[in-house]
């Protein structure tokens, strides 16, 4: 954790870079499927090619699992493990 810094204030850094990175993927998508239209519209059976309701189910599917993901922790690594009581370490494994 950074030095100093609140539990909130990370986790709200950790989710504006996320969702910022997310946002940005978002909308270089949305502009690649508009831009790549006419090249794949004969592929497309039963969708319109410029679905708006697919395009905004996806983005908001695809924002809904950064958010999630961005609040799941990671599990803690062997190098996270090593420091503290040695006994405790011995106990766990």
């Amino acid at each position: 954790m950074a030095l100093g810094a609140e539990r909130g204030q990370v986790l709200g850094l950790v989710l504006r870079q996320a969702m910022v990175l997310s946002l940005i993927a978002v909308v270089i998508g949305v502009a690649g499927s508009f831009a790549a239209t006419p090249l794949m519209s004969k592929f497309l059976y039963g969708v319109k090619p410029n679905d708006l309701l697919t395009l905004v189910l996806v983005s908001s599917l695809l924002m809904a699992v950064t958010f999630v993901a961005s609040h799941v922790p990671h599990p803690p690594r062997d190098e996270d493990r090593s420091h503290g009581d040695p006994s405790t370490r011995i106990a766990c494994h």
